[in-house]
């Protein structure tokens, strides 16, 4: 028996025009397309037009800083965290969609510089900037490591579409980039105090450099320090994050988000009320829209068998 499938599209109408009208959630969630960013004790999410969502409120923790997410989705998140003796110290944490912690590592150290980023590469490794240096986590957090380079202090952290991980040193200026086994390649002087980074689709690398209060365009192609001033006068830059449709969010004096488009023209902020110096976008998975698509086209459809 052959069988016809047929697609109800006033069905499809229905639930797209639904979902477009959804309201702004009321509880913490990891959503694609959601900016995320660190407060005290926690993690606050806004929708993609900087919309206040929830808080996450963390036990036990009284600091946080930097965040990135991993490649299954999964909020990487630094951590000032107290342990059963009472003493605290810098944990990572790997948080789900949730909000429960499902993993952590303690870096044992006693302290949580202000301004420290995270990352994540391809091969699921997380990167967090501490006090000893930049650290490197197993992919499923059973062990870590201090890279071998001898940062002053480290801060901002990327990584490319080649693997390739670029960080900043705030104290020195200066902008490394390290191979995909994780030795120097280039060490670039940048200078103005160089924070937090990232990438955009096209694979340019943006910085916010907190000294000479600019968002910088760095041109590596040179490797000389060489780059374009994009935005100038900025209060006290600390980081970017670039959303999926090409805009961006900069962090500005740990208590301002400003969002901007592409062009660099301002579409909107918000004041945090708090410390935010690290800000992560969840971005979708490139398939993600296509099987969205294909579930609305099942529920939307009816096997209706051929009769003879």
């Amino acid at each position: 028996m052959k069988h016809r499938i047929t697609i109800c599209l006033p069905t499809l109408i229905i639930l797209f025009s639904t979902a477009s009208f959804a309201a702004t959630p009321d509880e913490f969630g990891l959503r694609p397309g959601h900016l995320y960013g660190n407060i005290q004790g926690g993690v606050r999410e806004y929708t993609s037009d900087l919309v206040p969502v929830a808080d996450l409120l963390l036990s036990d923790v009284t600091v946080t800083e930097g965040l990135a997410f991993s490649n299954s989705g999964e909020l990487i998140l630094s951590a000032f965290k107290e342990n059963p003796s009472g003493f605290s110290t810098h944990h990572v944490l790997k948080i789900d969609a949730s909000g429960d912690v499902v993993d952590s590592i303690n870096l044992l150290e006693g302290g949580l510089d202000r301004v420290s980023h995270a990352a994540v590469d391809q091969q699921g490794r997380a990167y967090v900037s501490s006090r000893a240096g930049m650290v490197e986590s197993a992919h499923d957090f059973g062990s870590f490591q201090v890279l071998s380079h001898p940062f002053d202090r480290t801060s901002g952290v990327a990584v490319d579409s080649t693997n390739r991980l670029f960080v900043t040193d705030s104290n020195t200026g200066e902008l490394v980039i390290l191979n995909t086994a994780r030795n120097v390649e280039h060490i670039i002087d940048i200078g103005g105090s160089p924070l937090g980074i990232d990438f955009d689709a096209a694979g340019n690398l943006f910085l916010a450099a907190r000294q000479s209060m600019e968002l910088r365009e760095v041109d590596l192609t040179a490797l000389d320090g060489s780059f374009d001033a994009v935005l100038t006068g900025l209060d006290d830059p600390s980081d970017i994050a670039f959303a999926p449709d090409g805009s961006y969010y900069l962090s500005l004096d740990g208590a301002i988000v400003e969002h901007r488009s592409a062009d660099h023209q301002l579409l909107g902020s918000v004041s945090t009320l708090e410390r935010m110096h690290s800000l992560a976008v969840l971005v979708p998975e490139p398939s993600c829209l296509g099987l969205g698509i294909l579930s609305l086209v099942l529920l939307g459809c009816r096997r209706r068998p051929k009769m003879h």
